[in-house]
C-alpha cells in the first residue's frame, strides 16, 4: 500500500514537472517570436523563461525588406444567381 501511495506522489512530482518545463519552453518560444517578429518588446515580469532560446532559431538582425507599392488591385465578384444558374441541382 505504501509503494502505491509513494509511486503516485513521484507520478504527479514528475507530471508538474512536465508541466512546468513544457511552460518554459511556451514562453522561451513567445520570447523569441518577439525578437524575431519585433513584438512590443517588454515582457511580463511575471514570466521568466527558464531557459534562453536556441540561438539557432533566431536569425541574426537582417535589414529590413522594402515596401512594396501596390498601384492595382482586382476583385472577384461573385453572384449566387449566376452560381445557381452554373450548378444544376
Amino acid at each position: 500500500m505504501k509503494k502505491l501511495v509513494e509511486q503516485r506522489k513521484r507520478e504527479k512530482i514528475e507530471d508538474q514537472k512536465a508541466r512546468q518545463r513544457v511552460k518554459d519552453q511556451i514562453e522561451a518560444d513567445k520570447a523569441a517570436r518577439r525578437l524575431k517578429y519585433g513584438g512590443d518588446g517588454q515582457q511580463p515580469s511575471t514570466a521568466q523563461p527558464a531557459a534562453p532560446a536556441p540561438s539557432t532559431s533566431v536569425p541574426a538582425q537582417q535589414a529590413p525588406k522594402p515596401q512594396k507599392d501596390y498601384s492595382e488591385t482586382r476583385l472577384q465578384v461573385m453572384y449566387y444567381r449566376a452560381l445557381k444558374i452554373l450548378v444544376p441541382r
